[in-house]
């Protein structure tokens, strides 16, 4: 026999099971968000309606597999630049902050690829730092790029 407190305690459980199964099967039948699996694989940019004085484009990505790190960048100034540079930094997070590991200087407007590095397990991300001119203005701005696990 059911006493009262334990009549109380099914009625609970019965009607979370119903709240799991409804949300459950709501999921099934909705379609997901309209974010796209292309969207996610796209690497990390700013166009179009860049934010920035003197650069219109600006990403970075990482990949690491078996061990190597692979880092592809790329940069494009509006026709007021005069000249960019970006420094690109592999950073790996160890004692609850982001350390540079390794970084590559490049000036100019193009896609750079930095292929092989070895990295150990951990935590990477990649960090662009941007420093664009024109005439004796100066906007400096960094871009990170994805996380990826190793």
């Amino acid at each position: 026999m059911i006493t009262g407190g334990s009549k109380m305690q099914f009625r609970r459980w019965r009607a979370l099971l119903f709240v799991v199964s409804f949300l459950t099967l709501f999921s099934i039948i909705i379609p997901e968000s309209t974010i796209k699996a292309d969207d996610l694989e796209d690497p990390v940019q700013i166009e179009d309606d860049s934010p920035y004085e003197f650069v219109d484009t600006a990403w970075c990505s990482l990949s690491i597999t078996s061990g190597s790190a692979s880092v592809t960048s790329a940069i494009e100034g509006n026709s007021k630049v005069t000249s960019i540079s970006i420094t690109v930094y592999l950073e790996r997070f160890n004692n609850l902050k982001w350390n540079d590991t390794m970084s590559w200087s490049h000036s100019g407007t193009s896609q750079y690829n930095i292929d092989s590095t070895n990295v150990i397990s951990g935590i990477y991300r990649v960090r662009m730092s941007v420093t664009a001119t024109s005439g004796g203005n100066t906007e400096t701005f960094d871009v990170y790029g994805n996380i990826a696990v190793y």
